[in-house]
């Protein structure tokens, strides 16, 4: 059994070692989040599609839950006018990071108009293969929507 046992803590120690190897320094986490905003700006359908986990949610500014499958629905047609990340703090917990700030959104309708609100935001994200993946986003309204011509 203690022979056993001998082998057991270096293995315990190793995998601790490599989870710790994958834990992002805060600036390389910030610019990680950045990064995945602006891909998000440029290809919001892509991104959706392809840099979210398959059990995604949004939680939009009225509480309402949105799905992967709806969000990519919904990007098909979406087109950000703007989409800042301000006041932006980032917190790296072994392969999950968690982004929180507030967000200036303009987004253009498909009818022409322009709507623009302002949201406190949480996203979560895991770090797989070096890429995020957004796990959740949550929006609380700050200022209501705004809508121009």
């Amino acid at each position: 059994m203690k022979k056993h046992q001998f082998y057991f803590v270096p293995i315990i120690l190793a995998s601790l070692l490599i989870g710790c190897q994958n834990t992002p320094d805060v600036a390389t986490a910030e610019k990680m989040v950045r990064e995945f905003n602006a891909k998000l700006q440029q290809q919001p359908y892509q991104t959706f599609e392809q840099n979210t986990s398959p059990d995604y949610v949004f939680i939009n500014g009225e509480g309402g839950f949105v799905t992967k499958e709806q969000m990519v629905g919904m990007a098909k047609d979406l087109k950000f006018e703007k989409w800042d990340l301000q006041d932006l703090k980032v917190r790296a917990l072994d392969n999950v990071l968690v982004a929180t700030g507030v967000n200036h959104h303009s987004i253009l309708g498909t009818d022409g108009k322009v709507s623009s609100f302002q949201t406190a935001f949480t996203y979560i994200y895991q770090v797989k293969g070096g890429k995020l993946e957004q796990i959740t986003m949550q929006h609380t309204h700050v200022q209501k929507e705004t809508n121009e011509e």
